[in-house]
């Protein structure tokens, strides 16, 4: 992961997110190296030198097979919520480092607002 925070969704009110969906497709040496995706929550402020990130969903290992295209769908029931004006981000994080690797990925939040 990198310092900076990738937005990826600021939630005009309180919800909670129920499914994370992932297509992905990796390639290059390290390419079957496990990874997860990890959905964390906060609230942005502008000129900040720091963020408190909430975890609150974890995506299952995405173990990529060689030529071939992947779909992991993952539910979620609990610690789950965020409230109105919460960032959601995506992080992206691999298990194990055999190789560089490049991942082509997909990656769609569902939720409803509570």
């Amino acid at each position: 992961y990198s310092s900076a925070i990738k937005q990826a969704w600021t939630a005009p009110a309180a919800g909670k997110l129920n499914t994370m969906r992932i297509i992905f497709h990796a390639s290059d040496t390290g390419l079957t190296d496990p990874f997860k995706f990890y959905v964390y929550k906060g609230t942005v402020a502008n000129n900040t030198s720091s963020t408190v990130l909430t975890l609150i969903a974890t995506s299952s290992t995405c173990t990529p097979i060689a030529s071939r295209t992947m779909l992991i769908s993952d539910d979620f029931s609990s610690g789950n919520t965020f409230s109105a004006n919460d960032t959601l981000s995506i992080w992206l994080k691999k298990d194990s480092t055999s190789g560089n690797q490049d991942i082509f990925m997909n990656v769609t939040l569902m939720g409803e607002y509570t």
